[in-house]
């Protein structure tokens, strides 16, 4: 705890912008129940501005009569981050579509955060207070650091006026909780906070989430495509349920259901 300590003072005192490689790296564990459980353990890398959140692979339980087992969920894709700028106040993520990389650029959201002070809770050492806050069409309770003075979380929640170490929605389907806090003097790990420097090109999130419907709507063309004339059912169309996805609702959207 000593080097948190020192990190905290960095952090605090704007020193750490003297050195270039002074980082804090979180470890998050997310528990999803949208449709099968799923859980995976992802990182958050920070310096006083900057951060890179970095998705880790998914376990996906699989129940059967007997057993229960676990399967590796992802492919051959590279790994997904999502890069904050808080001086910009933008947030882009990293994603592969099609085997290409992309860019996926978007303002960071302000989101309207109700803090109680009364309520309190430590995590990893570090006393908490609680916040809820509405994102994209869920509701979460998070516990937040002051003492840890950056604007960070876990994934794209963000914006209250300490580190998040615990995030869970009113649903009980996304539960974000950190697991270990470490100091890091590693000019590697600093790298991370860079935006990549090769990738196809730069999107607006609109564009992305119309990308992803496309490649989707494609990939089920080509599944029923190999299917025997026999089994194929004429009506069956693509789910595209928001309760289980992490963004239920977009910004662009609800402007229109106000027009």
């Amino acid at each position: 705890m000593k080097y948190l300590y020192i990190l905290f003072i960095l952090i605090s005192t704007n020193i750490s912008s003297q050195n270039d490689s002074i980082v804090c790296v979180v470890k998050y564990t997310l528990n999803l129940s949208l449709g099968l459980p799923a859980q995976n353990q992802s990182k958050l890398i920070f310096n006083t501005n900057n951060s890179c959140y970095i998705e880790g692979v998914f376990n996906i339980e699989k129940k059967s009569d007997n057993s229960q087992e676990y399967k590796t969920h992802g492919d051959n894709r590279d790994v997904i981050k999502y890069y904050v700028d808080v001086n910009k106040g933008e947030l882009h993520k990293k994603d592969e579509i099609n085997k290409e990389i992309y860019l996926v650029k978007e303002k960071l959201s302000k989101i309207n955060w109700q803090i109680s002070s009364q309520e309190q809770d430590t995590v990893l050492g570090q006393l908490c207070h609680k916040a809820i806050g509405d994102f994209r069409g869920r509701t979460y309770t998070v516990w937040f650091a002051p003492n840890i003075a950056v604007r960070f979380g876990p994934w794209k929640i963000q914006g209250l006026p300490g580190l998040i170490l615990k995030a869970k929605d009113n649903d009980n389907q996304v539960d974000f909780t950190a697991i270990s806090i470490e100091y890091k003097n590693s000019k590697k790990l600093m790298n991370e906070l860079h935006l990549p420097k090769e990738f196809k090109k730069t999107i607006l999130l609109e564009e992305y989430v119309s990308l992803i419907k496309q490649r989707d709507l494609e990939n089920f063309q080509m599944i029923m495509a190999t299917m025997p004339r026999s089994n194929k059912i004429s009506n069956i169309t693509i789910n595209d349920d928001r309760k289980s996805r992490l963004e239920m609702k977009y910004e662009w959207e609800e402007e229109k259901e106000d027009k």
